[in-house]
């Protein structure tokens, strides 16, 4: 028996009894493995955008923190007390971007 294999674009899992079809049927089983494979590169593109994002921001952050570098070099008599609270919440954004780095660079040991 000869399985014809689907175009991707010929796959329909708009509902259920679709998919259901698709498992009991050989070429809706090929049909619904070519849309795992589809969904499963699309995942690595978006991880790979969200990696990219995350550089961009870190570029962002590193060009912020040397400016108030420079200003604290120049200015010892600055009150900082109103920078306390957005410090506090930069911290927790880089510590948050720090586990969505750790969690895209290594994929392999974080199930999904």
């Amino acid at each position: 028996m000869t399985q014809r294999v689907l175009p991707l674009s010929s796959c329909s899992l708009d509902n259920s009894h679709q998919l259901t079809g698709a498992i009991n049927d050989p070429c809706g089983a090929n049909c619904l493995t070519h849309t795992v494979l589809y969904g499963t590169i699309r995942d690595f593109q978006s991880q790979d955008k969200n990696v990219h994002a995350l550089k961009n921001d870190l570029a962002d952050l590193r060009g912020v923190l040397k400016s108030l570098t420079e200003t604290v070099n120049n200015n010892s008599n600055i009150n900082f007390d109103t920078l306390k609270l957005p410090l506090l919440r930069c911290g927790k954004t880089c510590e948050e971007y720090y586990r969505q780095a750790s969690f895209f660079s290594t994929p392999s040991l974080n199930p999904r």
